[in-house]
């Protein structure tokens, strides 16, 4: 448990942080005391760079290759009094320690490198400069630095450390004063606080990774409409909006499939009674054939025949309905298309059911557009869609009754419309009725000898030539089925109207 809390991305994230601020801390403690003690010694050289040429013009120390000691001794004596902080060193025009201000046994180098003595005397101080400490063999510290001539002839210099072996002790003590020790710890103050205000702000930042993250779970023990709250439009909460889009996707889809499952067991349901009833039909008049057929007389055994012819008939026409519109949904029958009038074609349909319409004693009618209508499209399987609607009408479309079908341009689209005055589809099943094997039970299966294909088969015509069919429907009144086909662009089967919902 204490290795997973501490492997979370807050701790990960907050130890990032912690170990970045103390670097950053100690680099910036570092930094401020290297540029202080750099500022110190360039201020200093800046200050005391005339100080070796003034005690090279008040006093001659070397004459000829020699020092003068007296005049040495007192100059160096006078300087410790003013300052004890200096060390002043005579050189000969070699760079070679003559003499110094200190002791001579703390006096370890006995050459001192006149490089930057030449380059601090061209630039008359003006520039930061640091030279040999003659005291420490790998130090470098600020100095001044003035040559002896005499008659025009270079006797050695005159050469100044400014911040002598005294001062580093004395910088020591200051190291630990009260004023470093309170700057220092108002850093570890300021340090805490950072860390203390960031691990806060890494928190809330978190928070909605945490969001995230539990929606994700719940998403995972299948609550599907788990919904993260975006405040804002940054990175995480793009990723939130993300996430809610798939979810709300994932339960659509799943809301879908439970659907489909139970539009499954409705079609495994709906198969075997619709198979069912001709087959019991047609088995048991066949066993009747076969036990009495030298009982029956010719006409009885002709009824019994044509109940068998009848049944087959349904079968024929139910498997040739499902073989159908398992090649629409695997996109096997694709349309061939070509420019026809459409209200040529629906004027033929509706002659071919003329004779049953009237043996059933209903008016079936066709309006006559005013100009020709002109799409292209699959002519066969156009006519098939158009076919369902006028054989559904007529079915559900009670004796004396009326079918009116028309054929005309609406805009950038040829519309068919089938109407009837059946007894109407219930508001909340009108939008079903297009599935395959769903009949409106309550008011309409009792006159209805089909499966339940038909309006489905002809959805999927229409949807593969890119147009839609909807219908309008009142109780006691009557519907209006409605097929739409663009007039000029050849459909993509491949739309969003690809896959028909299986049952």
């Amino acid at each position: 448990m204490l290795q997973r809390f501490f492997s979370s991305l807050y701790w990960k994230i907050s130890a990032i942080f912690l170990l970045l601020l103390l670097v950053i801390g100690a680099l910036y403690a570092y930094l401020t005391l290297y540029a202080v003690e750099a500022y110190v010694q360039e201020a200093t050289q800046k200050v005391s760079a005339p100080l070796a040429a003034r005690i090279v013009e008040k006093v001659t120390m070397i004459q000829e290759g020699e020092v003068n000691e007296e005049v040495a001794e007192e100059v160096f004596l006078n300087a410790a009094m003013l300052n004890p902080g200096i060390e002043i060193y005579l050189l000969d025009p070699q760079g070679d320690v003559l003499a110094s201000s200190t002791e001579r046994s703390k006096v370890r180098r006995a050459r001192i490198d006149l490089t930057p003595i030449h380059t601090f005397l061209e630039v008359d101080g003006g520039r930061y400069i640091t030279g040999d400490d003659p005291q420490n063999l790998d130090a470098q510290k600020v100095f001044s630095a003035a040559p002896v001539v005499i008659d025009d002839v270079l006797q050695g210099y005159v050469y100044v450390i400014l911040r002598g072996a005294e001062y580093d002790s004395a910088l020591s003590m200051l190291q630990d004063s009260y004023i470093l020790r309170y700057g220092r710890n108002l850093l570890l103050i300021s340090l805490v606080a950072a860390v203390v205000l960031g691990l806060i702000v890494i928190y809330l930042l978190t928070g909605k990774l945490r969001r995230i993250r539990s929606a994700v779970e719940a998403f995972e023990q299948g609550e599907f409409d788990s919904q993260i709250a975006v405040n804002s439009n940054d990175e995480l909460d793009q990723l939130a909006s993300a996430f809610n889009r798939m979810a709300k996707t994932t339960q659509k889809n799943v809301e879908e499939i439970k659907r489909s499952d139970a539009l499954r067991r409705e079609l495994v349901a709906n198969v075997s009674h619709d198979l069912r009833t001709p087959l019991s039909s047609i088995r048991g008049y066949v066993d009747t054939l076969l036990l009495k057929d030298n009982d029956l007389d010719p006409p009885t055994r002709r009824d019994h025949l044509t109940i068998i012819q009848r049944a087959v008939e349904k079968l024929t026409r139910l498997v040739g309905q499902l073989f159908e519109l398992s090649k629409l949904d695997a996109r096997q029958n694709q349309p061939q298309h070509e420019p026809f009038a459409i209200n040529e074609l629906v004027h033929d349909v509706v002659q071919k059911f003329e004779p049953l319409a009237a043996q059933r004693g209903i008016n079936l009618s066709m309006g006559s557009p005013q100009r020709a209508v002109l799409i292209e499209g699959d002519v066969a399987m156009i006519e098939r869609a158009v076919e369902n609607l006028i054989d559904n009408a007529l079915r559900y479309t009670p004796e004396r009754g009326r079918v009116l079908v028309s054929a005309e341009q609406q805009d950038r689209f040829a519309c068919v419309s089938i109407s009837d005055d059946g007894p109407g589809i219930p508001a909340d099943e009108a939008a079903n009725i297009f599935d395959r094997f769903y009949r409106v039970d309550k008011s309409r299966s009792a006159a209805s000898e089909g499966a339940g294909l038909g309006l489905a088969i002809t959805r999927k015509i229409v949807e593969a030539h890119g147009g839609s069919v909807s219908v309008e429907s009142e109780i006691g009144v009557g519907s209006t089925f409605t097929i739409k086909l663009p007039l000029d662009k050849t459909p993509d089967l491949a739309g969003p109207h690809e896959i028909l919902t299986a049952a």
